[in-house]
């Protein structure tokens, strides 16, 4: 019985103990009204991804080809709100390739260059999330192919595309790819004469 009542002391005590410490009613804050939680908003636009550089390297055709993807928020492009009005900024994403130490291709891309692909709806919410190197891709091909894709900012999902450059450097297309239900890729190109 002394057992008994020990724990139930000790249970009302540390009861008591996690109200108090948890915000729970007690004698000090009986009455009083709870903080209102503030939201952080920012200013004004903010990045909708970190400025990034990535480097990839491989060898097509017997010639050696150096690949620069640069990611960044272009603060001259329109900015975008999302869903509960959050402001970001567009990215910019540089391709710089060389072939055996020589110049071989350079393009600045932005969202527009895939605007034939998605929706005035989705061009108005989306930005463009980045770019990399498709290895599997243009090891089969032949040719340079890089993966891009635009979507919400911090949901990162949206359409994807390939842009695929010709082993000689002469054109470029985008690709969209598309994954329907049976999992099967539908494409879509745009030629990109360079």
């Amino acid at each position: 019985m002394k057992n008994n009542l020990f724990y139930a002391t000790l249970g009302a005590a540390l009861l008591g103990l996690s109200l108090s410490a948890c915000g729970g009613s007690t004698s000090e804050n009986k009455g009083q009204a709870a903080e209102p939680i503030q939201s952080i908003r920012p200013d004004g636009p903010i990045e909708s991804n970190p400025a990034s550089t990535r480097e990839f390297s491989t060898r097509l055709g017997g010639q050696h080809y150096a690949i620069t993807i640069k990611r960044y928020a272009d603060k001259a492009l329109p900015t975008i709100k999302n869903d509960v009005d959050i402001e970001y900024y567009d990215n910019r994403v540089d391709v710089c390739i060389t072939r055996d130490g020589r110049d071989f291709f350079s393009h600045s891309y932005t969202k527009e260059a895939f605007l034939d692909f998605i929706s005035a709806a989705e061009a108005q919410g989306y930005v463009l999330l980045g770019m990399a190197w498709d290895e599997a891709e243009s090891e089969a091909k032949g040719k340079i192919v890089l993966m891009g894709q635009v979507g919400v900012p911090g949901v990162e999902e949206g359409p994807s595309f390939s842009i695929e450059i010709a082993a000689d450097g002469s054109s470029s297309s985008i690709v969209k790819k598309q994954y329907q239900e049976t999992g099967a890729i539908e494409h879509e190109s745009e030629d990109q004469g360079v």
